[in-house]
């Protein structure tokens, strides 16, 4: 009999008795994994002795992410609604309210003038908050005008605001519950916003939506995703955070030679590479420095990070 043969059993024993230990730890809120290979959670400590050679940016090899193109795109479809956003009294009642604090300052000020410029008859969301708060008020400006919009919010742990709202139709579910045909009512013109756990994980709403919906989405719908970090595809609070996100680089990998998704603009690249763009259209950002693309401790300012894209037929 082979060593290794000999040693399977007491393998499989010590396989057995962790996943009862990962079992018992579940049930009081916490994971408890092997530091392993092939554990999903990155070793931090090996991170930050190897941080010289992955952090750094990526040269985004395959995708059209001109950035004079995205910047165009900021000014042309965003700015003429300056006016409307400055000083940010919407997103301020929201926070106030408690409906935040995931989405950012400047992303709810771009979030404001899309929906305006793009005046959708339906719009879907994925993850609830202030953003559902700057979504309705937006909306509204539309109606006014004699363009009504549809609000969809797709939350499964919705606030008492958003049961109690008549701006929108909730449906209090795990999105990866829904039967992906719930978005083929989205069409030319239309509005889908994702904000996710940002985790890839089995039978997760980032596996969902990137495999099963957003490859049926129509053309001319546009979407937004939040916290993506391009042209870096990992998050700035990677060395500092509980929680590792993927799905900028899922998202990097959809885009990589793939024609029939086009960026509009992707506010992180502005952020990093044309801060006079993003003043001149947002005049209250204030960027937070970074170091390779990861925070540095003791900073304040706007980091935003919505990328907006638009199908193509």
């Amino acid at each position: 009999m082979s060593e290794d043969a000999m040693n399977r059993p007491a393998r499989d024993m010590i396989k057995s008795a962790f996943m009862k230990v990962h079992r018992v730890a579940l049930s009081g809120g916490l994971v408890v994994l092997p530091n392993h290979y092939y554990t999903p959670v990155a070793d931090i400590r090996e991170l930050e002795r190897t941080k010289d050679k992955w952090a750094k940016r990526s040269p985004m090899t395959g995708i059209d992410a001109d950035l004079g193109r995205q910047a165009s795109h900021l000014r042309d479809i965003v700015k003429p609604f300056e006016p409307e956003y400055r000083n940010n009294s919407t997103y301020k009642e929201g926070a106030a309210k408690g409906f935040g604090p995931g989405f950012g300052y400047v992303e709810a000020q771009a979030l404001h003038g899309v929906l305006r410029w793009l005046k959708p008859k339906r719009m879907i969301e994925v993850g609830s908050g202030v953003s559902t708060h700057c979504a309705t008020k937006a909306l509204a400006m539309n109606a006014a005008e004699g363009h009504k919009g549809k609000l969809t919010c797709i939350e499964p742990y919705p606030s008492d605001y958003l049961k109690g709202s008549s701006d929108v139709e909730l449906v209090a579910s795990k999105v990866e519950e829904l039967d992906p045909a719930t978005f083929d009512q989205l069409g030319d013109g239309d509005f889908l916003f994702i904000d996710t756990s940002h985790v890839v994980r089995p039978v997760g709403d980032v596996t969902h939506l990137y495999l099963e919906v957003l490859p049926r989405i129509k053309p001319g719908c546009v979407i937004h995703i939040h916290d993506i970090y391009f042209p870096y595809s990992f998050q700035r609070d990677l060395l500092t955070g509980l929680f590792q996100g993927a799905e900028t680089a899922v998202l990097q990998a959809l885009l990589t030679n793939n024609d029939r998704l086009e960026i509009l603009f992707c506010l992180s690249m502005l952020h990093y590479d044309a801060q006079d763009v993003m003043k001149d259209v947002f005049p209250e950002y204030s960027p937070i420095p970074d170091v390779n693309g990861l925070n540095v401790p003791n900073t304040t300012g706007h980091f935003p990070s919505s990328i907006y894209l638009r199908v193509r037929g």
